[in-house]
């Protein structure tokens, strides 16, 4: 009976083995996808890394990452969306035939107390050096993802992002993205580096 029990213990763990390098493999080619997307990231949209705080609420009061805030043409905030913009949705953003943000649903809404009021103003410097003031948006839809290069489902929503951004004109929405992450993480993380003096 004791050589029966012996017997099973290797084959079991030669199936947990075999679990763990296909899981490992599935893992590392969508990394695979993420990471070829890196080089066309830091030309897409702005990246803007900077401390949350220093920038106000209700930008410092994102409940979790990935987060997307869209602010309408009035200025006003009109959603927050938890989580990574999937495929279907940004689908439904790129062939929307009148504003982007028509095309959320309403479960996709987040309600805060600062739902329908006026996003308040910032500016802030993008990893390429160019400077975003909010207020100077006001007439354009704006979307303004909050994200980390450590974030798993950040990463996986880099491509839709990038998608959005090739088929969508600026005049019709305004893309931003930001990290609290420090400039240097976030330029290495899209393999741009800054320029040795």
């Amino acid at each position: 009976m004791e050589k029966v029990k012996n017997k099973k213990l290797p084959v079991a763990i030669i199936g947990i083995c075999i679990g763990v390098f296909i899981v490992a493999g599935l893992f590392k080619s969508k990394q695979t996808h993420s990471v070829e997307k890196l080089a066309q990231l830091s030309n897409s949209y702005p990246i803007i890394a900077t401390d949350v705080k220093t920038i106000g609420e209700p930008y410092n009061q994102i409940p979790g990452l990935p987060c997307t805030m869209f602010i309408g043409k009035d200025g006003k905030i009109k959603a927050m969306i938890m989580g990574a913009i999937k495929t279907s949705l940004k689908e439904s953003i790129i062939n929307s035939s009148d504003s982007p943000a028509q095309a959320l649903i309403p479960k996709q809404l987040i309600n805060t107390q600062w739902y329908g009021k006026d996003a308040p103003n910032f500016l802030a410097t993008d990893i390429n050096g160019k400077e975003h003031e909010l207020s100077k948006f006001k007439g354009k839809e704006v979307m303004i993802t909050f994200w980390a290069t450590w974030c798993v489902y950040c990463r996986e929503e880099i491509p839709e992002l990038i998608e959005m951004r090739s088929n969508i004109s600026e005049s019709e929405l305004v893309m931003l993205s930001i990290s609290y992450e420090k400039e240097d993480t976030i330029k290495r993380f899209v393999g741009k580096t800054r320029k040795t003096e």
